[in-house]
């Protein structure tokens, strides 16, 4: 099953979600979020982030591909422009000219360029345009790949979180929805109108800024300052519990202002926990102060949003007590949390969908990318970005490491022709001379010589070995040893054969016996009458058994006195064993 990884990351830590399955169902595997004690207003603190995403990673043992990174809207340019075009195919051709009027402190080759039809306005589109220098980009891959990252794409936060909400049945629920993702460092604004993107707004100011306000008066640290916002502005946490204790009366432009009274109110007293109260809450309704008048401005340039059926928060600022109660007092009627985990199913525990949730949004948007869930289809890895494959990364490599092996190939094989063409005459010489040679010496009893080269002359260099070695063995000049027979072998099975003849054929009287190398000579008597021509009968039907011998020679005979004949020169011969 398909798996694809999101990585929500910044400076002051990263969110990892893993998702598995395809565009049309999904799940979450898998969430991680690391937050890292640094000073917000302190310069961007990768080296820690890039150490701390490198552990994660191995403690973790999370696939390394396919990976989809945000880059942060605080580094993006977002514009909302007048095309005098309404086709898609017009916009794109034009965009980037268009767009260079209204982002005048850099070059237009120097950005990378996405772009949205957010509507249409009498005979022109309304472009939402998002702009991110080339820097910026470098930097964030530099900052990946430092942590052993190569993203498949990079997408802008504010357009992964309109990612996410599609996966969502809010868009259809609800006409006009508005979406406010509130980070540590800024605030995004998306305006959603029959489920189009119809505005995008990146404020730059997030519940970081009442960490920082926290901090300035109570002359207390960062660190101390966020934990002290968190006990006592989270929800569930202490401080006053109900809206009218902690929302401002009337919200003014830049700041908020209590009802005044005529009355005058006797002091009275309060206690250090309680001004600090009074303080960390006083820099809540700050907050919101600002955040109300830039969701202000945001609905005054949407002529098709008149009023907001919904307000959806996410990310970890939605957790401070009385921002969902005030949003929901001045803007709409219905203001929820966006938890996605609980839309899509996941094999966190009921405690982690609860509490990581509202955090889920921006990386899960990156991850569904991957799986085809992709409503924009926006991507900042471009021109130089653009991202290669493994292969695509070695590819030149490979390609030159070939092309040096074929002309090294092309080289050798020029050089053994060479060689071969140089032989080639003197050989075929050679041949010539050979084949009359061995027809002059052959005289047709060995056979002719085969068509092929190189099997005729092995033919004739094997001939030619055959000879000289007999012609060594004759003269005593060759260095190997010859045969030799036994002749203890051939006695042996000369006595064995004579004495199944002898007890076939009485009288038979053996006198002498002599070997050499080729024959067995015997002399003896035999009775007179046809005993001779029996015992070489006998003795030639014993040798076919073994074949030692090939012959039977009877020698010569003559009578005696005694009644008995004597044979002599009786040759039994065996084969030539020298003879080739």
């Amino acid at each position: 099953m398909a798996k694809a990884i999101g990585l929500d990351i910044s400076e002051r830590g990263f969110k990892i979600i893993e998702v598995e399955g395809s565009a049309k169902k999904f799940k979450v595997t898998r969430f991680i979020v690391r937050d890292l004690e640094t000073h917000f207003e302190s310069e961007v603190a990768w080296d820690q982030v890039v150490e701390e995403l490198r552990a994660t990673w191995r403690e973790e043992k999370l696939p390394k591909e396919p990976v989809v990174a945000s880059i942060g809207a605080g580094d993006a340019i977002l514009r909302e422009i007048q095309i005098p075009f309404k086709t898609d195919d017009q916009i794109r051709k034009v965009i980037r000219f268009e767009a260079e009027n209204h982002i005048q402190h850099l070059s237009i080759d120097d950005i990378v360029l996405a772009h949205h039809k957010s509507g249409e306005v009498g005979d022109k589109s309304s472009v939402l345009v998002f702009a991110v220098a080339k820097d910026a980009i470098e930097k964030r891959l530099g900052h990946l790949s430092r942590g052993g990252l190569d993203p498949q794409h990079l997408d802008l936060d504010p357009l992964a979180l309109y990612n996410t909400v599609t996966i969502t049945d809010l868009p259809e629920k609800h006409k006009n929805l508005a979406v406010i993702e509130i980070g540590a460092a800024h605030t995004t604004l998306l305006v959603l109108h029959e489920g189009n993107l119809v505005s995008a707004r990146c404020i730059r100011m997030g519940s970081g800024s009442i960490s920082h306000s926290i901090s300035r008066d109570l002359q207390i640290g960062s660190v101390e300052a966020e934990a002290k916002k968190l006990e006592l502005l989270a929800v569930g946490g202490g401080g006053a519990s109900s809206v009218a204790e902690v929302l401002p009366a009337m919200v003014t432009e830049d700041h908020v202002v209590l009802e005044d009274s005529d009355d005058e109110k006797p002091e009275i007293e309060k206690s250090p926990e309680e001004l600090e109260s009074e303080l960390v809450t006083r820099s809540r309704d700050d907050f919101l102060a600002k955040l109300h008048r830039e969701l202000m401005r945001s609905l005054v340039r949407i002529p098709s949003v008149s009023k907001l059926d919904a307000i959806m928060l996410t990310g970890g600022g939605c957790r401070i007590r009385g921002v969902k109660e005030y949003l929901k007092e001045n803007f709409a009627k219905t203001v929820e949390v966006l938890n996605p985990l609980e839309e899509i199913g996941s094999d966190l525990s009921p405690e982690e969908v609860g509490e990581l949730g509202p955090r889920a949004a921006i990386s899960l948007g990156l991850a569904a990318k991957v799986l085809g869930h992709d409503k924009l289809g926006t991507d900042f890895r471009q021109d130089e970005f653009k991202y290669l494959r493994r292969f695509d990364q070695i590819k030149v490599a490979l390609a030159s490491c070939i092309s040096l092996i074929l002309i090294l190939f092309c080289f050798m094989g020029a050089f053994f022709w060479n060689q071969y063409m140089v032989a080639k005459t003197p050989y075929q010489a050679i041949e010539a001379r050979a084949r009359a040679l061995y027809a002059k010496y052959d005289k047709g009893v060995y056979g002719a010589l085969p068509e092929g080269r190189f099997e005729a002359i092995d033919k004739i260099k094997n001939r030619i070995k055959v000879d000289f070695d007999d012609l060594s063995n004759e003269l005593g000049t060759s260095k190997n040893i010859p045969v030799v027979p036994p002749a203890v072998d051939p006695l042996l099975t000369f006595f064995n054969d004579f004495v199944a003849v002898e007890s076939r054929i009485e009288g038979v009287i053996l006198d002498s016996v002599s070997v050499d190398a080729r024959t067995i000579k015997i002399t003896g008597w035999v009775p007179e009458g046809n005993y001779l021509d029996r015992l070489k009968n006998q003795i030639e039907k014993n040798m076919k058994g073994h074949g030692l011998f090939l012959e039977v020679k009877p020698g010569r005979t003559k009578s005696t006195e005694s009644g008995l004949i004597r044979f002599e020169g009786f040759e039994i011969v065996r084969p030539d064993m020298e003879k080739k």
